[in-house]
C-alpha cells in the first residue's frame, strides 16, 4: 500500500491542489490535521482519504470531515490488512484493537520525547497520550504533524514516527506498507 502523508495544510489550497495534481500513484491519502478551512476538505472529494483534525480545525472543518466520512478521530478504520487508528482528544477503546493487527496511528500531535516534537525553542511539545498509545500498541507507523519545524522521522522501539512537515510550505511524505519505506518530499524545488 502506498500512502500520501500530509499535515498542516493551513488553507494553502494552492499547495494542496499542486500535490494532488503531481502525485497520482497512491492508494490512500492520510491527513494529520490543520486543514484550517472547509475549502481544503472540499478539494479532497473523489480521493480515498483518512484524516484527523488539528488544533486549527474548527467546527466548520470538522463538520465537513464528518460529512465526507473521512474523519477517523478516536476511531478505527480498517483498510485492507491495516487498522488505521485516529487519535484525537476524546476516548478511544484500545481493547477493540487486536494486537495481531498491523496498525497505523494517525495523530495531529507527535508523540512526546521524539525528534519530531521539538519546537524552535528546543523544547519537546508532543503528546504524552500519543506516546503512551505508541508504546502500548507498538504500531508499524505513527503519522503526525503540528510541529512545523520538526519535520522528519524517529523511532519508538520498532515504530516509525513520521512528521511529513507542513504542506502549507510544500512538504509531504510517501509511505510504503508493509516495508515502512518512506521519503520526505517537497513541492518547492
Amino acid at each position: 500500500m502506498r500512502i500520501l502523508a500530509i499535515s498542516d495544510i493551513h488553507c494553502n489550497c494552492h499547495m494542496l491542489e499542486k500535490v494532488l495534481t503531481i502525485i497520482k500513484d497512491y492508494d490512500l491519502i492520510i491527513i494529520c490535521g490543520d486543514f484550517d478551512c472547509p475549502r481544503a476538505v472540499d478539494m479532497l472529494a473523489g480521493h480515498r482519504v483518512l484524516a484527523v483534525s488539528g488544533n486549527m480545525d474548527y467546527f466548520d472543518v470538522i463538520v465537513k470531515l464528518e460529512k465526507f466520512g473521512i474523519l477517523i478521530e478516536d476511531n478505527i478504520r480498517r483498510v485492507g490488512e491495516y487498522a488505521f487508528i485516529g487519535i484525537g482528544m476524546g476516548e478511544l477503546s484500545l481493547e477493540e484493537i487486536k494486537h495481531t493487527e498491523k496498525t497505523i496511528i494517525i495523530s495531529h500531535y507527535p508523540p512526546y520525547g521524539t525528534k519530531v516534537d521539538i519546537a524552535f525553542t528546543g523544547e519537546h511539545i508532543g503528546s504524552h497520550l500519543v506516546r503512551d498509545i505508541v508504546e502500548r500498541l507498538k504500531p508499524l507507523v505513527c503519522l503526525c504533524g503540528h510541529v512545523h519545524e520538526a519535520r522528519g522521522v524517529d523511532n519508538i522501539g520498532e515504530t516509525l514516527v513520521l512528521n511529513p512537515g507542513p504542506l502549507s510550505k510544500g512538504y509531504y511524505a510517501i509511505l510504503e506498507l508493509p516495508s515502512c519505506r518512506y521519503s520526505l518530499e517537497s513541492l518547492n524545488l
